[in-house]
């Protein structure tokens, strides 16, 4: 009796804390590695493109998880899921100048596991209103350009650069572009090159 008695409460108390845990935390962050850049310069030199221009509409999501036999097709085991975005292209500071007016960017999302989709801490809400400079980079077979590290979004308020990143705006790294004008910005950029 006593057995039974010692376990009733730890089987409650277990039942209790995974209703709560699995049952009211549908959203939350994930923390993984990927590449941070903290001056200007390596944002610069860890781009393939850095690019002017407006997001226009949300064009569909991908799966970057990919299937290890094939590449070329989705993982049927794990879904990362890529949020698709068209970009006009304005200018091009730094890259191909035969790139078309208008690419698609691959933001990272967030992750579905066991049934819960977790948001990725890179993820940030894209303004269709504001002027951006990208930094993105290609991989060779597709079509999309991606985040090669964060931060990589860059919004012009009213002439001043606004760095767009979740780890800026949290502390966790000094934004590399403070103080700078998104003009400025941009001629820093091109005499880089």
């Amino acid at each position: 009796m006593a057995t039974k008695k010692f376990y009733k409460p730890f089987v409650f108390l277990g039942i209790i804390l995974g209703l709560s845990v699995f049952g009211s935390y549908k959203y939350s962050y994930t923390i993984k590695d990927y590449a941070v850049e903290t001056s200007l310069q390596e944002m610069i030199n860890h781009s393939d493109f850095i690019l002017v221009g407006k997001f226009t509409d949300l064009v569909g999501t991908w799966n970057r998880a990919r299937d290890l036999n094939n590449p070329k097709l989705d993982s049927s085991d794990n879904y990362y899921e890529d949020y698709l975005y068209g970009f006009d292209v304005v200018e091009i500071l730094k890259g191909d100048n035969t790139l078309p007016n208008r690419v698609i960017i691959a933001q990272e999302h967030g992750n579905d596991l066991s049934g819960s989709f977790i948001i990725d801490e890179r993820y940030v809400e894209i303004d269709f209103e504001k002027e951006y400079i990208v930094f993105c980079s290609s991989i060779t077979g597709y079509d999309y350009l991606f985040q090669p590290f964060d931060p990589c979004y860059v919004i012009n308020l009213q002439g001043k650069s606004i760095t767009q990143s979740n780890l800026v705006e949290k502390g966790l790294i000094k934004d590399p572009l403070a103080g700078i004008s998104f003009e400025e910005l941009k001629n820093i950029i091109k005499s880089a090159e």
